[in-house]
């Protein structure tokens, strides 16, 4: 419906549906009233939700009183908005299974006009099963209408879900061979992205503001190590766009498909362990600095979010972290700005390669998901967790 996600969207682009009388389809629904509190109504919301979730996902907007034909006529003010945004997201958690957990509820006013809208995947874990109230039931959207799934309808919808799962995980490993068969011996950082359910193009090679954000990715500190490149455009390749640095040490690949990729050499980003420890060999050998690990994975995450939001993507990801070629490479327990003995906190890897993922995210949060990979790889090294988010915050400045 609209080149947005529901974060980006105005009172105007409400304002637009009914200017236009655009037409209720398979992917927007108008409801003149939020759904009352009685019995019967919560199960309406259900259905109207998960039917939605159990197709191709899309928008319901609280707050449009259609005509005959379903087209869009007028607004109408909805009162106490923020309660009922809470009261639908917590009966769609507990109401559901799997729980529909990613469905997101934007309240936008202006002057005395309050609106809801209400974004609803297109599900990775679909079908969702409504379970308030006896239903047990699986719904779906049909154009402008709901209704109970058959059997051949729930036993596709599984087979689909499988299959966008293999289909991921063919993709990924075939750009992590392409990935690994060009990098030799040098240490690598490789982090993917793409929206789960990856199929056609997507991405607008030709989009110059598309080019300026893959570009400039958004800033966490200066002087710091991120994915911007000042001195480098993107170009054109076989599988969408590219963009590398001067002196090659980084690299961002934005496929038409969605999938963006991440790559840093670490080669000139490490130091040597000097210090003579029972646990490791005799000679120096290579730590990680770890605020470069959760910086260029914040960086990332943060440019992640910023493309798929120009694009109007806000649905759930697979995303991984790959690290090359880093045998016997060590990272730290905590900060290296902490008062606590660096050295005595250090752990190392013995294999060539670690791999983080993928992983499944319902929703494109940038603190999230670095904070979730980053912990991961400091789990995998022996720690709890990483050491530079707090109270979702980047501590590193």
């Amino acid at each position: 419906m609209f080149n947005k996600t529901i974060d980006d969207l105005t009172f105007e682009d409400i304002e637009w549906l009914v200017q236009n009388n655009v037409t209720e389809d398979q992917r927007l629904e108008y409801k003149r009233e939020v759904w009352g509190g009685s019995e019967a109504n919560k199960k309406e919301m259900l259905k109207d939700i998960v039917s939605m979730a159990n197709r191709y996902g899309g928008y319901i907007i609280i707050g449009i009183a259609e005509g005959d034909k379903g087209e869009a006529v007028n607004l109408n003010n909805i009162p106490d908005a923020e309660a009922r945004k809470d009261e639908i997201l917590s009966s769609l958690f507990a109401n559901t299974q799997p729980r529909l957990q990613s469905v997101k509820i934007r309240i936008i006013s202006r002057d005395e006009t309050t609106i809801m809208v209400v974004s609803v995947p297109n599900s990775f874990k679909k079908p969702h099963m409504i379970t308030f109230s006896g239903i047990n039931q699986f719904w779906v959207r049909h154009d402008r209408q709901k209704m109970p799934m058959s059997i051949d309808e729930i036993q596709e919808s599984i087979i689909n879900t499988i299959d966008i799962t293999k289909n991921m995980d063919l993709f990924f490993d075939k750009r992590k061979k392409e990935i690994k068969s060009r990098l030799d011996i040098k240490p690598f950082i490789v982090i993917g992205a793409s929206p789960v359910a990856i199929g056609g193009e997507i991405i607008d090679i030709a989009d110059t503001q598309l080019r300026e954000l893959l570009k400039k990715a958004p800033n966490i500190r200066g002087g710091g190590v991120n994915f911007e490149f000042n001195y480098s455009q993107p170009h054109p390749s076989y599988y969408g766009l590219t963009i590398r640095d001067t002196n090659d040490y980084k690299e961002m690949n934005l496929y038409r498909n969605g999938y963006l990729e991440g790559q840093i050499d670490l080669t000139t980003m490490l130091e040597d362990d000097l210090i003579r420890d029972e646990t490791a060999p005799m000679k120096k050998q290579p730590i990680i600095r770890n605020w470069i690990i959760m910086e260029a994975i914040f960086s990332f995450t943060k440019q992640l979010k910023q493309i798929y939001s120009h694009i109007g993507y806000n649905g759930q990801i697979y995303i991984y972290c790959d690290f090359y070629n880093i045998k016997n490479f060590g990272i730290r327990k905590f900060q290296e700005d902490a008062s606590i003995s660096l050295m005595l906190n250090l752990a190392r890897w013995t294999k060539d390669d670690l791999e983080i993922g993928p992983l499944v995210f319902t929703d494109i949060d940038e603190v999230t998901i670095a904070k979730t990979l980053g912990d991961r790889i400091w789990q995998s090294f022996g720690f709890e967790y990483e050491p530079y988010f707090k109270d979702g915050v980047f501590t590193l400045k």
